[in-house]
């Protein structure tokens, strides 16, 4: 999340919003109703231009040729196809009209074949780049914020009185796990006191009010208050950092009043849980410096509400089909154009006096992820609850050093929670993992595969932290 840029004399809020839509317009893909009316156009030219203009068969090959650089090898053999068939058609009902030739049929077949292979392979490189790219830049969004958290964090401890132990850092980790280990899985209203106490310590807020987000994209009544704030249920502000999923500020919105800041608690996907609106400042603290802390400190509230909204869910005997479809992709990733990704299963059985542990453990190892990577909690039959975690990006080396800080999390987090809970990790790459590619088999297999994936009893703990890597 990134706080919206101050609109000047040449550059207007309007104008930045028409280029970004311009530029995501720019990005879409070529509907396919227009490549193959295209395909038809130039096919339908070709062919008119052999029967009027009496050109000669070598001279067809241009149509298949343009159409397999624009649209791949399909689309070339089709054009071609098509003018095969539109020449016969013409060559039968008029004498005047030669049928094409075996060598001009195959020479326009090749010249549709050859640069759609060329185009092809540039689409599956330009395909496999866009997917590094993606990840890659969620992955420096989470850095970003970490950093500039950082940042914040060290000035808030300069300005602190010394002796204090207090920090921003620690205050958003305390946060993070009262969330996670909160009996409600993590939703926003019995927490929504403790995040505007969070932006009082440690962002000045003075009057603030915190606004959900509906699954349609609509910010609804204040849940919680700090201060005297104002009834601010349509203000312009929220309904803009709703939208764009950035703070806004009265700056970007001169004629607004009642609202100085709108601080939306979005996670690195771009999704808005809810909306803090602040209402009372100190004087002379709305200034850039504030409204970047105010977006770092929404991005990890949000980060924190995605990591605990997943982390709470969990599903009898086998996963979800959302969690299947994300690793039916990445194995398609993987197949296709070799993006690495790796799957881990931490299994947690707790003694028959502990039902409550394994589940409470399981939540706090589903959340103890990157926030570019899927998780997925399964309830087994008796004491035992499976954590299954897909890293994308991740390799051998890369597992097994997940694998380790994972087993040495679970382990501390049971000692103070003064548990015996059995714990076992294990780990693969998804080529080595024998799994279909998607659908309804896929969901069967790795149902059957977490079935499976127990560990023997003499394996020691070097080889139970690398798994199938060992």
């Amino acid at each position: 999340m990134k706080v919206r840029s101050v609109p000047d004399d040449t550059c207007g809020l309007e104008d930045e919003r028409r280029f970004d839509d311009a530029e995501v317009d720019s990005q879409e893909p070529t509907p396919i109703w227009r490549a193959w009316l295209e395909i038809a156009v130039l096919a339908t030219l070709a062919t008119s231009a052999s029967l009027t203009l009496h050109l000669g068969f070598p001279w067809l090959a241009l149509g298949p040729l343009l159409v397999g650089l624009r649209y791949g090898s399909g689309p070339g053999v089709a054009c071609a196809a098509a003018q095969v068939a539109a020449l016969m058609v013409a060559a039968r009902w008029r004498v005047a009209i030669e049928a094409p030739g075996g060598q001009a049929i195959l020479g326009w077949l090749i010249a549709g074949l050859v640069p759609g292979q060329f185009r092809d392979a540039w689409t599956r490189r330009l395909h496999r780049l866009q997917t590094h790219a993606r990840h890659a830049h969620q992955r420096l969004r989470g850095l970003a914020r970490a950093y500039h958290l950082m940042a914040a964090s060290h000035d808030d401890l300069q300005r602190e009185i010394v002796g204090s132990p207090s920090s921003l850092r620690c205050a958003l980790e305390a946060f993070a796990r009262e969330v996670v280990e909160s009996p409600d899985g993590g939703a926003i209203e019995p927490l929504a006191e403790r995040i505007l106490s969070v932006l009082r310590t440690h962002a000045a807020v003075r009057a603030a009010t915190l606004h959900l987000v509906d699954a349609g994209g609509r910010a609804g009544p204040a849940v919680a208050t700090l201060g005297t704030a104002p009834r601010c249920d349509d203000d312009p502000l929220i309904r803009d950092a709703v939208r764009f999923g950035e703070v806004v500020s009265v700056r970007d919105l001169p004629g607004c009043s009642g609202t100085l800041v709108a601080i939306p608690l979005a996670d690195v996907a771009g999704c808005v849980h809810a909306v803090v609106a602040v209402h009372e400042l100190p004087f002379l603290a709305l200034h850039q410096d504030t409204l970047t802390l105010f977006a770092v400190l929404g991005g990890r509230l949000g980060d924190v509400m995605a990591s605990a909204r997943d982390a709470a869910r969990a599903v009898e005997a086998k996963p979800r089909r959302a969690f299947c479809a994300s690793v039916g992709r990445a194995l398609q990733e993987l197949r296709r154009h070799g993006i690495p990704a790796a799957l881990a299963i931490v299994e947690l059985e707790g003694s028959p006096t502990e039902t409550h542990v394994p589940r409470l453990l399981a939540r706090c190892v589903a959340a103890h992820r990157r926030l570019t990577d899927d998780a997925e909690i399964v309830i087994g039959r008796g004491r035992t609850v499976r954590v299954v975690i897909l890293l994308e990006l991740t390799g051998a080396s890369g597992l097994a050093s997940y694998l380790a800080r994972l087993e040495q999390v679970a382990r501390t987090r049971a000692h103070e929670l003064g548990s015996r809970c059995e714990i076992r990790l294990r780990g693969w790459s998804l080529e080595d993992v024998p799994l279909p590619r998607r659908g309804r088999p896929l969901e069967a297999g790795l149902a059957a595969f977490l079935n499976n994936a127990e560990i023997p009893s003499g394996t020691s703990l070097s080889r139970r932290r690398d798994g199938l890597l060992a």
